[in-house]
């Protein structure tokens, strides 16, 4: 039996593979695959561990095992071939499978629309991996896109999809950045905050997170992204050589490791291909994110300066001169920074997988909370009302709050019975206002106590006393008086 990751790259395909039954490996099967393009801003939920020891320590406790990397690329090229153009279906199917529009990937002379390509990709890769392992849980990793609507959109169909793929296995998503930071973090030994600077096919992105390693938490405190990956570079190299796009690629790899390309007539050097990519303004718009970063880290009360190491992710951070802008910057801030790139492949489908073996996550933890309680009509039964917001959540069309289901049962007071709790979702600056407008004098009082794991209390300010509620591991909610006094009031679905 097995639980497994799978990371859409811009150009590569990851499915991580962990598995209690074969000596606990982790098996990544790269594969050519699908590019899109897209503003990947991303937004990391917390995480915890459920339960046994996580990463290279693993090998040290029983029942866990050590890492194993296996690449296995044909059979999925032979397969996206069957459609025809495979750089077609890298340029258009993850930016399209929520759409209803046909896609130009054709199978026995017949358009199919975009998620019925991604069934029938996602079943062979299934039929592949259930040739090793019984698959009993799966993970995908997935990008948070600048468009809140097309975001949400993407999510719902990718989950969709895979449900019908997988069909009785369950089914999860996770942020590709809490990924690469698990991934990453696995060689952590301390709590410290980091920067993931991850450059892949189409998007740039630098996310500062900290990690917990005591309690396995990872979470985004400030980001920044924009649309430029490897396909832009391949793009500049063609532009400038007059080539196809299949051998500028072939040069960017070429030179991600070697001082000169030079093959069938075609001479290209580590310094040209450096004068390209600075004539082309890619180190200045770099430099000018690293600053907007800075910036927002600054209004969040965060010098660069506690930033203890940037990790690497996307292959496009192995170009030396990208690379190196990006470590003469950091460094600046920080003469003792550290810099890891051993892992900018797989630290996505690497984290991925052991977030799908044992490491659970949980989105409620970034919101802030507020609580109100009013008498109901008959003035006997309490009337609770619990009202979580965060930063960049939006209202919908007409204006209202988002409602996020919350059962809850055993309500403090008289009530005994099942009853649901209506929770509001609202955007940073307009919860004061809606507050105001309702007459609402509850507030947090405490509301960094978000950060913390497994257990989180939020209290609130009443007139007449002091209530707390709280979430635990099981997302069971907790309604109390003080911290001797508890009562389990309910259970996130």
């Amino acid at each position: 039996m097995a639980s497994i990751a799978i990371d859409f790259g811009s150009t590569n395909t990851l499915v991580g593979i962990y598995s209690s039954e074969q000596n606990n490996k982790v098996i990544c099967l790269e594969a050519k695959d699908i590019s899109v393009t897209y503003d990947n801003t991303p937004v990391i939920p917390s995480v915890y561990t459920r339960e046994g020891a996580i990463g290279l320590k693993a090998a040290e406790y029983p029942g866990k095992g050590a890492l194993r990397i296996k690449r296995l690329t044909n059979a999925i090229q032979n397969f996206m071939f069957r459609f025809g153009s495979a750089d077609y279906m890298q340029a258009e199917l993850k930016r399209n499978i929520y759409s209803d529009i046909k896609s130009h990937l054709y199978k026995r002379g017949e358009s199919n629309e975009y998620k019925k390509v991604l069934h029938l990709f996602l079943s062979e890769l299934r039929r592949m991996i259930e040739k090793e392992v019984r698959i009993t849980k799966v993970l995908f990793s997935y990008p948070i896109i600048k468009s809140g609507k097309q975001g949400d959109h993407y999510q719902k169909h990718l989950k969709q999809v895979a449900e019908r793929v997988f069909e009785k296995i369950p089914v999860e998503l996770a942020d590709e950045v809490v990924c690469s930071a698990v991934g990453y973090g696995l060689n952590l030994n301390e709590t410290q905050r980091i920067c993931i600077v991850d450059i892949g096919g189409s998007t740039t992105s630098f996310s500062v997170c900290e990690l917990q390693k005591q309690r396995n938490v990872s979470f985004v405190i400030v980001r920044e992204s924009y649309d430029f990956g490897g396909r832009n570079i391949d793009k500049l190299i063609s532009e400038d050589i007059e080539t196809d796009s299949r051998l500028s690629e072939k040069i960017k790899i070429a030179l991600s490791e070697n001082e000169e390309y030079e093959y069938d007539g075609v001479h290209y050097s580590q310094t040209e291909f450096e004068n390209l990519l600075s004539t082309a303004g890619v180190f200045e718009r770099m430099e000018s994110a690293i600053e907007n970063l800075e910036n927002k880290a600054r209004n969040k009360g965060l010098g660069m300066n506690q930033i203890s190491r940037v990790v690497f992710v996307g292959g496009t951070t192995k170009i030396p001169s990208v690379r190196k802008a990006v470590q003469d910057k950091f460094s600046a801030f920080h003469p003792d920074m550290l810099f890891e790139s051993g892992s900018v492949f797989d630290a996505v489908v690497k984290g991925g997988a052991f977030l799908s073996a044992g490491i659970r996550f949980d989105p409620h933890l970034n919101y802030y909370y507020g609580l109100k309680i009013a008498a109901s009509e008959n003035n006997n039964t309490p009337d609770y009302k619990i009202f979580l917001w965060k930063e960049d959540s939006i209202l919908n069309d007409n204006g209202n709050p988002n409602q996020v289901r919350l059962l809850v049962r055993n309500l403090w007071g008289t009530c005994q019975s099942a009853a649901e709790i209506t929770v509001y979702e609202f955007e940073g600056e307009d919860v004061e206002q809606y507050f105001e407008d309702n007459t609402m004098d509850y507030k947090v009082i405490n509301d960094e106590s978000k950060r913390l794991a497994g257990h989180l209390t939020f209290t609130v300010d009443k007139p007449e006393n002091i209530l707390c509620f709280s979430f635990n591991e099981q997302k069971e909610l907790f309604l109390s008086k003080n911290e001797d006094e508890k009562q389990k009031i309910g259970i996130v679905r």
